[in-house]
């Protein structure tokens, strides 16, 4: 093997400064990173605190439909209690209806005529009728 020519000695190194573009661009990525990391974690918080009301209202709504649903309940059973026929005689007892003594049936003939067709009494003797069932002729 032949002999490599000898090598030069190199220059006196110098220390390379540091760069600075590549401080300003760290510096650059921690504040940008800095920045989405905070706004991240602002919201997350916010976020948590909308879920953390719309649970809170969900809770209230609940309760407010089973009180409502309790009512209902005790409203449904006083109807049936005041609409039993034991409430409604003695309330009519109290206000001093009593029962008849006789209960008189009265069957009213009217002939079957056509219903658009005018009668020859203007109608009179339907609304006599009418007032013979009601008790406005005695």
């Amino acid at each position: 093997m032949p002999p490599s020519p000898p090598r030069r000695p190199s220059p006196a190194s110098r220390p390379d400064p540091p760069p600075r573009r590549a401080r300003r661009h760290s510096l650059a990525f921690f504040v940008f990173s800095s920045l989405v990391v905070g706004g991240l974690a602002l919201g997350l918080t916010a976020f948590n605190a909308v879920l953390a009301q719309s649970s809170f209202r969900i809770s209230d709504l609940s309760k407010h439909v089973q009180e409502l649903s309790q009512t209902y309940e005790r409203l449904k059973l006083d109807q049936a209690r005041l609409s039993s026929p034991g409430h409604i005689a003695k309330a009519a007892r109290k206000l001093g209806m009593q029962l008849p003594d006789q209960v008189e049936v009265i069957h009213v003939r009217i002939p079957r005529r056509d219903p658009l067709a005018p009668t020859q009494d203007g109608g009179a003797a339907r609304s006599l009728a009418l007032k013979a069932v009601v008790g406005g002729i005695g």
